[in-house]
C-alpha cells in the first residue's frame, strides 16, 4: 500500500504545537500503512528542536518516520507580514512543496495547531479527481472587502482553508502553483487578509475538491447525520458534540493560552504533558486570570444548572 507522507510546518513556538499534532498519529494511525512526515520549521531554538525530536522519538510507533527540515528561504527582506505581529517567515509556508523529495507526489498537509482524531489515510487516500486539491469551504470569505473579493478574482463557493489539504504535489509542481503563490503574495501582499491562504486561492481558482467540515470545522458546517439528513453546526458546536475528525485551534481560543475556553482543550494539554514540553507555563496566567477565571466558570456552571443541561 502506498506510503501516507504528511506536511506540516512551525515558526518559532509553534514547534511545540507541531509536536503535540504530530504526537496524535501515535492514537489514529493504522498498523498496516507506513507514514512519512516532513515537518519544516523556521526560527527555533535548539533546545525546541531537541525537545520536538526526543518527544516524537519516544512517543511515535515505529510505522512513523519524521523529518526535520529548516526552510529558511529569505523571503523576510523581500516581503511583509500582513500584521506587525507576525514574522514574514509565514510566507515560508507557500514554497514548502518545493522542497519536499522528488519521490513525494500527494501530501496531506496539516497545520501545526491541530490534534488529530482519525487516521490521515482516509484523506490521504481520497481520489483528487484532477483537482490540484482538497480541502474544506471557508466562509471566512464573506467577510472580505469588496476589493479583496475583487483581487482574488472568486466567489465564496471557491474560497478553502489551507489548514488542512490534501495536496497533487506532482500537479503543483508542473504548474508552478509555488511560484505563481508567491508572485502574487509579493504583488498584493496589502490587499487580501490572509498570507498563504489568499495566494493559493488566487492561484488555484475553484480547482479544488471540498471535503468534509469534520477535518476541519469553520464558522458553519453542513454535515450529514446518522439518519441521512443534513445539519448546520457553528465551529464550536462540531466540537462540543465531538463530532469533528481533529481539532483544529483556529481563532483566538488557543489551548496554550491559560484564558482560553476552547471546549477541547484538554486534549492538547494532555499530550502535551507527555511530551518534553511540558515544563511550558501559560504566558497569561497570574493571580488575576485565576481568579476571573474561576468567576467565569461559576457563572457559566449556573448558567448550564438552569438550563437543565
Amino acid at each position: 500500500m502506498e506510503k501516507i507522507n504528511i506536511v506540516t510546518y512551525a515558526d518559532g513556538l509553534y514547534l511545540q504545537h507541531a509536536c503535540i499534532m504530530l504526537m496524535s498519529l501515535r492514537d489514529v494511525v493504522s498498523k498496516d500503512r507506513e507514514y512519512e512526515v516532513y515537518i519544516f520549521y523556521s526560527n527555533s531554538t535548539r533546545n525546541d528542536l531537541e525537545k520536538a525530536k526526543t518527544s516524537l522519538s519516544n512517543f511515535l510507533p515505529e510505522n512513523v518516520c519524521f523529518n526535520l527540515l529548516e526552510c529558511d528561504f529569505g523571503l523576510a527582506s523581500k516581503i511583509k507580514a500582513k500584521r506587525e505581529y507576525l514574522n514574514a517567515s509565514i510566507y515560508d509556508k507557500i514554497l514548502i512543496y518545493e522542497h519536499l523529495p522528488p519521490n513525494v507526489n500527494k501530501v496531506v498537509f496539516f497545520d501545526a495547531d491541530i490534534v488529530l482524531q482519525k487516521d490521515p489515510a482516509f484523506l490521504f487516500d481520497l481520489d483528487l479527481e484532477g483537482n490540484y486539491l482538497a480541502a474544506v469551504l471557508d466562509q471566512v470569505f464573506e467577510s472580505f472587502s469588496e476589493e479583496s473579493k475583487k483581487v482574488l478574482g472568486i466567489g465564496g463557493n471557491q474560497y478553502f482553508n489551507t489548514g488542512v489539504m490534501l495536496v497533487d504535489v506532482e500537479r503543483w509542481r508542473t504548474d508552478k502553483i509555488s511560484e505563481r503563490s508567491l508572485k502574487f503574495a509579493k504583488e498584493k501582499w496589502d490587499k487580501t487578509p490572509f498570507h498563504d491562504q489568499d495566494a493559493f486561492n488566487f492561484v488555484i481558482k475553484g480547482k479544488w475538491k471540498e471535503i468534509s467540515p469534520l477535518w476541519n470545522p469553520r464558522i458553519s458546517n453542513r454535515i450529514i447525520n446518522s439518519e441521512g439528513n443534513e445539519e448546520v453546526y457553528s465551529k464550536m458546536e462540531v466540537y462540543d458534540k465531538n463530532l469533528s475528525y481533529l481539532i483544529h485551534y483556529s481563532g483566538s481560543q488557543k489551548p496554550w493560552i491559560y484564558m482560553s475556553f476552547h471546549p477541547r482543550k484538554k486534549e492538547y494539554l494532555a499530550y502535551l504533558r507527555l511530551s518534553e514540553f511540558k515544563d511550558y507555563q501559560f504566558p497569561d496566567y497570574n493571580l488575576a486570570n485565576f481568579l476571573k477565571k474561576q468567576i467565569i466558570n461559576l457563572r457559566r456552571n449556573i448558567y448550564f444548572i438552569r438550563k437543565g443541561k
